[in-house]
């Protein structure tokens, strides 16, 4: 019980962060710079509510296109921009992204939405991270989120972007966020996150599985 109070009042302020954010960014969609750093601000809040501290092994080059990265919770999206910073957006399902007050901040930043239901998603998608070339698109290739932290299979929209497009790939595990920051379970507790990031990976054949297998021995080990 003492759990779920908990969770419940720390998602509170989280949400609460990301509302009042969310506003703000609109407001101030015409200044970047602004933007920027109210992007940042919102992040480093809400994992500070959340109760989340994070440290990072490996190293983002500065060249990189395209991030596939294991997804567990919301809280993904505010550790990878913490550590990225603004130069990042990310692609999710329309019906998700597109909603008050996240939509605020995904219209002004220019984050990418994506339809299912559309048969002419992956060549929207195509388009629109052809679109962000010199930005670092972030895509979750298990379409949604893992409750119990372990990386699912992996679906085939980030692999045909990375090679039509011929993109530089890097990936980024998420270590131990299910561990205290928990949706499924309700649950929440202070902790550390790890993240990893992988060298860039050559789009030989079988590079889109083998990513899959490296992220899935970096996630297993201790």
């Amino acid at each position: 019980m003492l759990n779920l109070i908990i969770f419940r009042i720390r998602t509170f302020f989280a949400h609460l962060v990301i509302a009042v954010g969310s506003t703000l960014v609109h407001l101030n969609r015409d200044n970047m710079d602004r933007v920027n750093r109210l992007r940042l601000w919102i992040s480093r809040m809400v994992l500070r509510s959340a109760g989340l501290k994070y440290e990072v092994k490996g190293y983002l080059e500065d060249d990189t296109d395209l991030i596939i990265a294991n997804h567990q919770s919301m809280m993904d999206i505010f550790l990878l921009e913490s550590h990225v910073g603004s130069d990042i957006r990310f692609v999710g399902r329309k019906g998700i992204m597109d909603v008050w007050p996240v939509g605020l901040v995904v219209n002004a930043i220019g984050h990418i939405t994506i339809d299912r239901n559309d048969r002419r998603s992956g060549v929207k998608l195509l388009k629109e991270v052809k679109a962000k070339k010199g930005k670092k698109v972030v895509i979750f290739p298990e379409g949604t989120r893992s409750m119990t932290g372990e990386i699912q299979a992996f679906e085939a929209g980030a692999k045909i972007v990375a090679e039509k497009l011929s993109l530089k790939v890097q990936p980024i595990v998420i270590k131990d966020l299910s561990r205290y920051y928990n949706e499924g379970k309700k649950l929440s507790k202070k902790g550390t996150v790890h993240i990893e990031i992988l060298p860039p990976v050559e789009l030989t054949e079988g590079w889109f599985e083998q990513s899959r297998r490296d992220m899935i021995a970096v996630a297993d080990k201790i």
